[in-house]
């Protein structure tokens, strides 16, 4: 996951978004057609969004992720990672998020976090500015809520 690390701190002068999705999961799809909805919405907005694509569903593979980055279109301030086997970021948002401790079989996912320009990722994920999830399951916290096309406005703008 050093890639999608590296990346989150080279843009640390933006505004970043981490959107944590299964490729095959409708829901995820939804989330990741929202955020980069936003970004079109938003063409002036320093902001860099991250899909952190993971295997979390029987059906999710890299080249899933793929065909769903694709769909996406070309949006300059999005970048894309695949998170197979061992979940290291995904697991490691939980305890982050407030919704469990480090498990390694399991993992956040389907959530969307704010990062605002200046935050870095050093040995740990940060701790966002908001986060939301669009699953069914409601894990509480503070800043739960779910994705919305105003919320992303709002952080874009913000």
């Amino acid at each position: 996951m050093s890639h999608l690390v590296d990346d989150f701190n080279l843009f640390q002068g933006q505004n970043r978004l981490l959107a944590v999705v299964s490729p095959t999961c409708p829901g995820c799809q939804e989330t990741a057609r929202l955020v980069t909805d936003a970004l079109v919405a938003h063409p002036s907005a320093p902001v860099l969004a991250l899909f952190l694509w993971m295997g979390i569903l029987p059906d999710d593979n890299p080249t899933e992720a793929h065909a769903q980055a694709g769909l996406l279109g070309p949006e300059r301030r999005l970048r894309h990672y695949w998170e197979g086997e061992g979940w290291s970021v995904s697991s490691a948002l939980r305890p982050v998020l407030g919704i469990g401790d480090l498990d390694p079989a399991r993992s956040a996912w389907d959530v969307c976090l704010h990062f605002p320009a200046g935050v870095r990722w050093e040995d740990e994920p940060p701790i966002p500015e908001g986060w939301v999830c669009n699953t069914r399951y409601d894990p509480g916290g503070d800043s739960f809520g779910r994705i919305s096309a105003g919320l992303l406005g709002r952080w874009l703008d913000g």
